[in-house]
């Protein structure tokens, strides 16, 4: 008859090959501190966005002290004149927009306080995503020395299993102490399995940061420690206050909000439009005489012919009627 403890251990090892079968991280490149915050510093992506809108901020300062887009026309009459007769133009407009004095000045102070804002959330960004992977390279650095542990405890385990067949064989132990020992064996094996699936989702995350594959390798950490440092409350929220970046963002923003009321009260004074017109009439038509019956009127000459003044008083009463 089969003893079931060779059937648990034949188990047991059955489950340790496969886990010790799948691949580790340790052929890949140490994985340091300092070279991880500076990786996530130059390719993090938030990082990077929250940059780029910062500079568009920055940008609408001076678009802000501009004038508006000027307005240009060109108009023709009766071009060319032997298609449709009559008297060629060609007319030239142009116009622009002035604010009344002073709007522009404060609609740029909303621009710059805007600026700030941005300028605060991209310095927010970075220390969020620093703290992560500060937070990531302890985790992943725990997991490492767990993993470590879980090896050294898998020796001893495997060392008191030969040593409980041992005293099976010689008759001076019992089945128990071998079951023991292999259940043992089979937890640290489970152990393993969930350290090394933690890795991976820890090792995913840290790609996350650096705008990586998820499945991109990801070394073992180095030890790295910070110096120590005595906790003072007060130093610590005087510091806070000083410099953390989500207040100043929360100021500037503050700021901007007042400096747009200050706009929103400018609206009431009157903006002004400027502009020229210039019309292009051939030159002919203000010397050559002009006819009328038959008749050659010489133009900007007094009109005395009785005739004409007659017919020109009868088209201002039609157009001009009296009250």
């Amino acid at each position: 008859m089969k003893s079931p403890s060779l059937t648990c251990q034949c188990l047991a090892w059955a489950v340790a090959a496969a886990v010790f079968a799948a691949p580790t991280a340790g052929a890949e490149e140490p994985l340091h501190l300092a070279g991880l915050l500076k990786a996530i510093r130059d390719r993090n992506p938030t990082i990077a966005g929250a940059s780029d809108r910062r500079a568009a901020a920055q940008i609408r300062i001076g678009r802000a002290r501009a004038l508006d887009d000027p307005f240009a026309t060109v108009m023709v009459e009766d071009v060319p004149p032997a298609l449709r007769g009559g008297m060629p133009m060609v007319r030239f407009q142009a116009t622009q927009m002035v604010p009344w004095p002073g709007k522009r000045d404060r609609m740029a102070t909303v621009a710059e306080r805007e600026s700030d804002a941005a300028a605060a959330h991209v310095d927010t960004t970075v220390l969020d995503a620093v703290t992560q992977g500060k937070r990531l390279y302890y985790q992943l650095y725990l997991n490492s020395e767990a993993r470590r542990i879980n090896r050294d405890q898998r020796t001893i385990v495997d060392a008191l299993v030969d040593v409980a067949n041992g005293r099976l064989g010689a008759g001076v132990g019992g089945h128990h102490d071998v079951l023991k020992m292999q259940t043992e064996t089979t937890m640290l094996d489970d152990g393993l399995i969930m350290l090394r699936a933690d890795r991976v989702e820890m090792a995913a995350m840290v790609n996350a940061l650096l705008d990586r594959p998820a499945s991109a390798p990801v070394g073992e950490p180095v030890a790295s420690w910070s110096p120590a440092i005595t906790a003072d409350r007060d130093k610590i929220v005087s510091a806070a206050l000083e410099r953390r970046p989500e207040l100043r963002e929360m100021a500037a923003m503050g700021a901007a909000e007042r400096a747009m009321a200050d706009v929103a009260r400018r609206e009431y004074y009157p903006d002004v439009m400027v502009g020229g017109l210039y019309d292009l009439r051939p030159l002919h038509m203000f010397y050559d005489p002009a006819a009328l019956n038959g008749r050659q009127v010489p133009r900007f000459t007094r009109i005395t012919d009785p005739g004409v003044i007659a017919q020109l008083a009868a088209i201002k009463a039609r157009l001009y009627p009296e009250p």
